[in-house]
């Protein structure tokens, strides 16, 4: 009964074409995206969804599982397979840009193959990759008038693509139309062209909307109209005429053009055009001519000066030695006819320097000046812009000492050049500052430029006086009070040269005696070397002699300069001292004495106890020293850690780990004395351990790890299940669920004991169980029917897998298979987001029975519909099969139970007349195990 509604509806849609606009001498749409077909008209756009185009697509259609936690998530579609609306089978592409936000089209499908119709997609993507944005995405089956596609949300100027593609991979034909005319491209005919000169060309417009505008290029027969004709100028070379055409439909570009190209060549004769290697400058050698080529031609060049040549292209032609312009002619002569060219050349004159100089000091100026007029960019140049710089108007000022050359160029491109050294400023300096006692004398040096005379200022008096040939000079002054000797200025030999201001200045001091500063009173230890301060002077600078005035022992009595240091020797408990007078001298003048005391001091005894090693945080009574002598003071380095760094005796913090070295310090007067004790504190061990996992299913076996370095005992708790002893790796098995605590307590090689407790370390979840009833688990083709109920526990995540392709996440989903037997696996995955259970159960589809049963028959012998038989699907019990033939009298004609057999017409061997006959058929359905009678009527034709 279905195929034969299939029939009936092909052959609506098949006459139903009527109406539809003709089809256009368009191109096929491209088999793939990359490859698309760029269209402009839709009115009439003819195509078919052949079954020679291959699938093209990209991305993926997504899942409903198989991606996020343990695979039980949505794989989220990509790409075009994840965008299209259906399957791709055998799609094409067709393209076009946008010249508005919308496009609307109407679609004929017809001769459909399987009458399943074409699948339309609107879309855009980069470079036929990637994601994919559709605007539209609808099936057409056939039809007998059109459907219209239509798409929103497009931008001007983009590209965009239609997909085409055979719903189920059906071969079928379409026709697109546009709701207005739609024009293609404008084209021009014949594109190029080769003539000869004085020769035309026709060129003929297409395309467009009919309209054509010609750009007025030369010997054009019209600028408008779709047809002109071109008539070059006869000089060779190539020319171009553009027409230009107004689209006229949002589909396609608002405007076209197209081009012509025509090239004109002499086609015989003669025509030779002359030049020249360019213009040049006086008193250049030489240049070069040149001339076309003409074949077969003899050459004969001739110019000013009585020049001549019969080469073609001349090389090493003499420059007249006048500036000005010359002429040049050149005669090609082909089967005794010449044609001749000139050429001119220009010799543009070597210019001059006006008002030159040779010589600048650095920071001078001159101003040069050339002759004739000045090139337009560049006229002046100098080739070292680090000794001097030049303007465009010829200005040149001196930088730095050197030499440098300034070019001028004229207009004609010639240069000439002038030489400038620049010369650097002279320079002094002044030395020899001094102090001295008034009615001495002391020299003043001066150094600079060889042979220069410097001028230098006393009182605000100038005076001058001349360097040697090395440079040098010298005057010996000899004032009564402190005087400045300035310089002024230095002046290179003869006057007139360079000359430099200076600042320079020296000055002589008049000094007065010297008055030696106090030194403090040094107390030194006995068997010890002590450093004596240095002696000072007001002023400074002074020199002294010393003097020990009581011959302490370790003491010269007397010397000169400064005591260095000075070793105490003295032997008793007592003290000893010694005074020390001092004289200044400075610039010859004896200054006034000071003096000041050393002593000499017994040093006391210092013991730092016995070295100490405990743990960190241990209790007890940690001290380290000595009992305390009276008129001794104590201190103690570092102080870090310490109850009492100024006592003999102090007790250290045992909380801090780490070897500390303290060194204790007894003093008395200026003698000390220090000893050593080691105190070491033995740090907790750091305590470190993991497991492999820190969460599990109800019951999980779980492995911890201790990590604690130089562990030597070791004790685990874990809470809710007790202790273990090991130092290694330990298998705990939670069988209950709940988060738990885990403890380790280590006692590391140095004896020292912590404990670390990792609070709600593991965790362990209730394990889910998977279970549902699917009713019923026996479905008919005809009614495929299953509903599903959930009866798992400790789950909130649940996914179901039908078997055929459908999935679901839902708690009790239904859901009806496809009208075909069968069997499928119901699975059921239940989650709680950690733990994972599965459940399964199998369904059913059974046929039902159907049948066809002729109502007339030929037994002619022709071979021809000769033989009754009934025909029935696969859902019946065959062994139960019976059926019977009777005539009008109730007589059975034929009886078979062979569902192969049928009633060849004939009764004990002889065909039965023509009539009706009455038969009967006895089976037994599989699916519902009961007996099923039917009856009707045979007809026999002849």
């Amino acid at each position: 009964m279905k195929k034969l509604i299939y029939l009936f509806v092909f052959v609506l849609i098949s006459v139903s074409g009527i109406g539809q606009p003709p089809c256009g001498a368009n191109p096929a749409a491209g088999n793939t995206c990359a490859t698309a077909t760029p269209i402009c008209d839709l009115n009439g756009y003819c195509g078919n969804t052949s079954a020679s185009y291959t699938p093209d697509a990209w991305g993926s259609a997504g899942s409903l599982l198989g991606c996020g936690f343990l695979g039980l998530s949505s794989c989220p579609a990509t790409g075009l397979l994840g965008a299209f609306c259906g399957s791709v089978e055998n799609d094409s592409y067709l393209s076009f840009v946008a010249s508005s936000t919308s496009i609307s089209f109407n679609v004929w499908v017809y001769n459909s193959q399987n009458n399943e119709g074409i699948q339309i997609m609107i879309f855009s993507a980069t470079n036929c990759s990637g994601p994919v944005t559709s605007y539209y995405c609808q099936a057409l089956g056939p039809t007998a008038s059109s459907q219209n596609v239509s798409a929103t949300g497009l931008t001007p100027g983009n590209t965009y693509y239609i997909m085409i593609d055979g719903f189920n991979g059906d071969v079928c034909d379409y026709t697109f139309a546009a709701n207005s005319g739609v024009a293609i491209p404008v084209d021009v005919n014949p594109s190029t062209s080769i003539i000869c000169a004085g020769q035309s060309v026709t060129l003929t417009a297409t395309g467009g909307n009919g309209t054509y505008t010609w750009n007025a290029s030369p010997n054009l027969s019209a600028t408008v109209g779709a047809t002109v004709t071109a008539t070059p100028p006869s000089t060779p070379g190539t020319y171009t005429y553009t027409v230009n055409s107004s689209g006229g439909n949002a589909l396609c570009p608002s405007s076209t053009t197209a081009t012509a190209t025509i090239t004109v060549n002499s086609c015989g004769g003669c025509t030779v055009t002359a030049g020249n290697s360019g213009d040049v400058c006086q008193g250049v050698a030489t240049f070069n001519l040149t001339a076309t080529n003409v074949v077969g031609a003899t050459w004969n060049w001739v110019g000013p000066s009585g020049y001549t040549s019969n080469v073609q292209n001349p090389t090493g032609v003499p420059v007249p030695a006048a500036a000005g312009s010359y002429t040049y002619t050149v005669t090609a002569t082909v089967a005794g006819v010449p044609c001749t060219s000139t050429t001119t050349i220009v010799v543009n004159p070597t210019p001059t320097i006006n008002a030159p100089l040779a010589t600048l000091c650095i920071g001078g100026t001159t101003n040069l000046t050339g002759t004739g007029t000045a090139h337009a960019s560049t006229p002046w140049v100098s080739s070292n812009t680090a000794v001097a710089t030049v303007s465009s108007t010829g200005v040149v000022t001196a930088v730095s000492a050197g030499t440098t050359t300034i070019t001028y160029m004229n207009s004609g491109g010639c240069i000439t050049t002038q030489v400038i050294t620049v010369v650097a400023l002279p320079t002094a300096t002044i030395a020899g500052s001094a102090t001295i006692c008034s009615g001495l004398s002391t020299p003043i040096s001066f150094t600079g430029t060889p042979n220069a005379t410097v001028t230098y200022q006393v009182g605000g008096v100038n005076q001058t006086i001349v360097l040697d040939a090395a440079g040098n000079a010298s005057v010996s002054v000899s004032p009564t009070s402190t005087t400045t000797y300035s310089l002024v200025s230095v002046q290179i030999n003869p006057p007139g040269g360079c000359s430099s201001a200076l600042v320079g200045s020296v000055t002589v001091t008049i000094s007065s005696p010297p008055t030696a500063n106090p030194v403090a009173s040094i107390a030194v230890c006995s068997n010890t070397t002590v450093s004596v301060p240095a002696f000072a002077s007001t002023p400074a600078g002074a020199t002294f002699t010393w003097m020990n005035t009581n011959g302490t022992t370790g003491l010269a009595t007397s010397g000169s300069g400064n005591i260095t240091s000075f070793t105490g020797l003295n032997s008793g408990s007592g003290s000893n001292s010694a005074t020390i007078t001092i004289t200044p001298t400075l610039s010859g003048c004896v200054g006034s004495t000071t003096s000041f005391t050393i002593t000499v001091d017994s040093p006391p005894i210092a013991n730092a106890g016995n070295d100490a090693t405990i743990c960190a945080n241990s209790s007890g009574t940690n001290q380290i020293g000595q009992t305390p002598v009276a008129g001794v003071t104590y201190s103690w380095s570092p102080i870090t850690g310490l109850s009492n760094a100024n006592s003999a005796n102090p007790t250290f913090d045992p909380t801090v780990a780490g070897v500390t070295n303290y060194t204790l310090t007894a003093s008395v007067g200026s003698c000390s004395t220090t000893d050593n004790v080691t105190v070491t504190i033995y740090a907790l061990p750091v305590i470190t351990f993991n497991s492999d996992i820190s969460s599990g299913c109800n019951p999980q076996e779980i492995t911890f790890n201790n990590t604690t370095p130089n562990s030597s005992n070791c004790t685990w708790n874990f809470e809710g299940l007790g202790p273990q002893n090991t130092c290694g790796t330990v298998i705990q098995n939670y069988t209950s669920d709940g988060v738990f605590d885990v403890s380790l307590t280590v006692t590391d090689l140095n004896g020292c004991v912590n404990t670390l407790v990792n609070t709600d370390m593991i965790t362990i979840f209730p394990q889910p169980v998977a279970s549902f009833d699917a009713t019923p688990t026996e479905l008919s083709s005809y009614n495929p029917f299953v509903s599903t109920d959930n009866n798992s526990s400790n789950a909130t995540n649940y996914s179901w897998d039908f078997g055929d392709g459908f999935t679901s996440n839902g708690f009790n989903p239904s859901h009806t298979y496809p009208d075909k037997a069968g069997n499928y696996t119901i699975v059921l995955y239940a989650t709680n987001g950690i733990c994972i259970d599965s459940a399964e159960a199998t369904i059913e589809v059974k046929e039902d029975l159907t049948w066809y049963v002729p109502n007339a028959f030929t037994p002619d012998g022709d071979e021809v519909n000769n033989v009754f038989l009934p025909i029935f699907n696969d859902a019946f019990d065959k062994q139960s099969y019976t059926m019977l033939i009777f005539d009008r009298w109730g007589e059975v004609l034929f009886e078979t139970h062979d569902t192969t057999v049928g009633w060849d017409g004939t009764y004990n061997g002889e065909l039965c007349k023509e009539g009706a006959y009455t038969w009967k058929i006895v089976i037994k359905q599989k699916m519902k195990d009961y007996r099923i009678d039917l009856n009707g009527h045979v007809t026999i034709l002849r």
